[in-house]
């Protein structure tokens, strides 16, 4: 009896051996074989397929935003393949006798290689349609609708049309999921010069094909004809039903075909080229965003939000501006808009329009937790993504049992004479020369890159104004550093770049954070903010997408280094503040990584 194992489980196709081999087993103990079998369908039903049911039932009330923009992307792929098969195949002769008694025979033909021609444009514009493309949508109802009329019109096939019409509902219903505009000024360009290739083509290829002598194609050509050919191969038409007879004859095809394919590409590559969001800052707006910052920053993060790669968006109503950079159509917020609270909720609302004018779909990347509730009113939602790091630096002491390691790592850099300074600014050019020494040696060494974004980089000009701690060698040579930067959190400090070289002492890197802290005190400051630590506190997933990132960080050897980080700033810390991403819907989730990964990558 036939089965098919899924995950060691038989997926029952009748009965399976396992099934049979339990009716047997339950005979031997005094039931009969309808018990026997009663109670093992009763456990299957139990054990396998109510699970999966609910399952099924449970994916489709949570699932269903994933559903909604996968699924009419995978059903017009499917209407290509569609088109594709049945322009392939003979179709039935009853309705093809029926339907040539009303329709010219050339028609049926001409209906047959439309067919093919929307089975291709179907398979391309699925591709373009996943990514939410507005014009992948358009193009997809009417090729869908097209379909309808050549499925018909090449023998009848009702089946074919209706699954066209059922993509057309699919469609309509999710409309609102594509908005990616393309750039229009792109488009009239590449139109008008694919239609200036399709009418000197056409008319040098008809042209070729009528004044072309016989013993090239074995045809006379006429008008009709010379159309007629021009057309299937200028449009990429399988079997162009000439066979050559000379080398001009082949060439003149070969020629009209590659035209053909570089006019298409170059529609295409208009269709769905979206529009690019550029925007100079100019020294005024980083004015204007730093008096904002000063009036309303309160974020170890606001000394990033005026870095050179990214984009200020400014509020037309309020006094606001929201830092971002774009990736793949994503406007990636960092952190929230800097304005006064009483505005948040308003500015937020202004960017996200602003967003669907652009083609932009906004995320915001390290959302404090105390304004969450904000961004679920807007219908939002959240992952956790790690813990910020608080040390309180009135309070912190090395005494005690649990800070001897530190203590030792303090005791061990003074016997072997290495030195802890802090310098202020501003640095000379050599000053900077040796920490740039350091940061290329923690480069190659360690394997690491430069990131920006929610970090900086090695900023030659920035780090001369900046106070820099580091640990010198008794020779006198820096082996690691800090440099500390504007920290727009009241009574909060913070650093950014935190570097060594590969000879450098253990502990040079707690003597570092130890001096920080004493430094913080010294200058006022109650706190020091040691930075994100990534997918710290997720122990509790609170979601599918947290669950997947807390597997994946204990499971895949390049991120088990977050535990590394967490540990090292778990020496220090009393606080963990909870982070956030910040997304509109889960099929985002999708493609947010690899965004985020572009545009935490340097300006080129």
């Amino acid at each position: 009896m036939p089965f098919s194992p899924v995950n060691g489980q038989p997926f029952l196709r009748g009965l399976g051996v396992v099934e049979m081999s339990l009716v047997i087993i339950f005979s031997q103990y005094g039931n009969s074989n309808q018990e026997g079998l009663s109670i093992t369908l009763l456990y299957r039903i139990f054990e396998f397929w109510l699970p999966l049911a609910l399952g099924i039932v449970a994916f489709a009330r949570y699932g269903k935003e994933i559903l909604v923009r996968i699924m009419p992307p995978v059903f017009i792929f499917a209407l290509g393949v569609v088109n594709l098969v049945s322009a392939s195949t003979l179709p039935i002769a009853e309705r093809w006798r029926q339907l040539s008694l009303f329709i010219p025979l050339e028609a049926l033909h001409i209906s047959n290689l439309m067919t093919v021609v929307m089975g291709i444009a179907l398979l391309l514009t699925s591709v373009y349609l996943i990514r939410g493309f507005k014009t992948a949508w358009i193009l997809a109802m009417i090729f869908s609708a097209l379909s309808i009329f050549s499925h018909i019109g090449k023998g009848f096939d009702i089946e074919e049309a209706i699954f066209a019409v059922f993509v057309i509902i699919m469609l309509v219903f999710s409309r609102k999921q594509y908005f990616i505009v393309s750039n229009i000024r792109w488009l009239k360009i590449s139109i008008k010069t694919f239609l200036i290739f399709l009418g000197t083509v056409i008319i040098f290829d008809i042209i070729s094909f009528y004044i072309s002598h016989k013993a090239n194609f074995g045809i006379d050509f006429t008008w009709k004809q010379s159309v007629y050919y021009t057309l299937r191969s200028f449009l990429l038409f399988p079997g162009n039903q000439l066979q050559t007879q000379t080398h001009f004859a082949t060439q003149l095809l070969y020629l009209t075909r590659f035209l053909g394919f570089l006019s298409w590409l170059l529609l295409l590559f208009a269709l769905f080229r979206p529009v690019r969001f550029s925007k100079e800052k100019s020294t005024d707006s980083i004015k204007k965003a730093e008096e904002l910052l000063l009036s309303y920053g309160k974020s170890s993060n606001d000394f990033f939000k005026i870095q050179p790669d990214k984009e200020l968006y400014f509020s037309e109503q309020y006094s606001a501006f929201v830092s971002f950079r774009t990736a793949q159509n994503f406007a990636v917020v960092l952190e929230e808009p800097v304005c006064e609270d009483k505005d948040k909720a308003l500015v937020i609302n202004e960017f996200e329009s602003y967003c669907r004018k652009q083609s932009l779909k906004p995320i915001y990347y390290r959302v404090s937790e105390n304004s969450l509730s904000v961004y679920r009113e807007a219908g939002k939602k959240s992952i956790k993504i790690g813990q910020e790091a608080i040390v309180d630096a009135a309070n912190f002491s090395l005494e005690g049992k649990d800070k001897k390691s530190l203590r030792n790592a303090i005791n061990s850099l003074e016997k072997k004479q290495f030195t802890i300074k802090v310098y202020m600014p501003p640095h000379t050019g050599t000053f900077v020369d040796e920490l740039k020494k350091v940061s290329d040696e923690w480069l190659k060494v360690f394997d690491k890159k430069e990131l920006v974004f929610s970090q900086g980089m090695f900023d030659a000009e920035a780090l001369r104004m900046q106070p820099v701690i580091a640990v010198e060698d008794p020779n006198g040579e820096k082996v690691s550093f800090l440099n500390i930067i504007p920290d727009y959190a009241p009574g909060e400090c913070t650093y950014d770049l935190i570097r060594r070289t590969e000879n450098s002492p253990g502990g040079c890197m707690d003597a570092m954070i130890i001096r920080l802290i004493e430094y913080a005190e010294n200058n006022g400051f109650t706190s020091v903010n040691m930075g994100l630590a990534p997918l710290s506190g997720i122990q509790t997933p609170g979601n599918t997408a947290e669950q997947i990132m807390l597997f994946a960080s204990q499971k895949i050897g390049s991120l088990k280094h977050f535990h590394s980080l967490q540990f090292f700033k778990e020496k220090y810390a009393s606080v963990w503040e909870n982070k956030y991403l910040i997304f509109s819907n889960d099929f985002e989730l999708l493609q947010i990584p690899s965004a985020l990964h572009e545009v935490m990558k340097p300006v080129t």
